[in-house]
């Protein structure tokens, strides 16, 4: 295997749609920052369209891709967990960038996303803005919050990171850090809560990094009871962790439980409005 700077780490699905998934791939292949591998999971089966694009790659760009694949199902925090391991097992990269498999990459964005890195080397975790599209609560331009202050200190109120815009120092991953397994449709926001439990410094970017794809399915599918009390429980726990049991997370952590319970039509408009 090559030497390379950058590992990325993706899933694949058997539901994931084929053309998409050439254009992500496209993506990577036209970044301006050469320097990557591309670690990719397939988590189950699946079809022969899929496998044909995932082939047709692997042919062309054999030194830049490592390929692992299992017939069952075990999710999105355990598929990147295993990733991590190969990342860890095979590469030197002194990064690794998350992306999705319907993610379209902006062209400097590894570029961006490494100069970034290098010029703060106190930052563990950082990502960037997205440009949202697909869904009828799409934004245009998510932005997001710059300094480690700004994303610890309003935790409680939103999401520090677009999760696949991140980019993680190999390091995190070599003190034994994992995305958790126990929560449900939540390993994201439990991961940033456990880095910053642990004295991780975070960071954004203000840019547009990725063209984040939505559908008004997958949006959705952020509601419901089983997802809210996933949540709840997860704020509640690093409100006393943190010691941060104040008026204001306390409100922030009841708005998050009561949100994801409020019908569809007026859960989107109040998703896209206020995050």
């Amino acid at each position: 295997m090559e030497r390379h700077d950058i590992a990325i780490i993706m899933s694949l699905y058997g539901k994931d749609n084929e053309s998409y998934l050439n254009e992500c791939l496209d993506s990577i292949l036209q970044q301006t920052y050469t320097s990557w591998h591309l670690f990719l999971y397939s988590d189950g089966t699946i079809p022969s369209e899929l496998q044909n694009i995932v082939d047709n790659f692997i042919t062309q760009y054999k030194s830049k891709i490592t390929f692992c694949s299992r017939e069952k199902n075990m999710g999105l925090a355990m598929t990147l967990n295993d990733l991590i391991a190969v990342v860890l097992e095979k590469s030197s990269a002194k990064y690794v960038v998350r992306m999705d498999s319907d993610d379209i990459a902006v062209a400097d964005r590894f570029s961006l996303q490494y100069s970034y890195m290098e010029q703060h080397p106190e930052i563990d975790v950082s990502g960037g803005g997205c440009y949202e599209f697909g869904s009828d609560f799409s934004k245009n331009y998510k932005k997001v919050l710059s300094s480690h202050e700004e994303l610890s200190d309003k935790i409680f109120n939103r999401c520090p990171f677009v999760h696949p815009t991140v980019i993680f120092k190999r390091s995190v991953f070599e003190s034994g850090m994992r995305y958790p397994t126990d929560t449900f449709m939540t390993e994201d926001l439990a991961f940033w809560f456990l880095l910053l439990s642990k004295g991780f410094r975070f960071g954004n970017i203000d840019t547009g990094l990725i063209y984040y794809r939505q559908s008004n399915n997958t949006v959705l599918r952020r509601r419901g009871f089983d997802k809210a009390l996933s949540e709840l429980k997860l704020r509640v726990k690093y409100q006393f962790r943190f010691r941060r049991l104040g008026l204001q997370d306390s409100f922030y952590t009841l708005s998050h439980f009561i949100l994801r319970l409020f019908p569809a039509s007026l859960f989107g408009y109040l998703y896209k409005r206020f995050r």
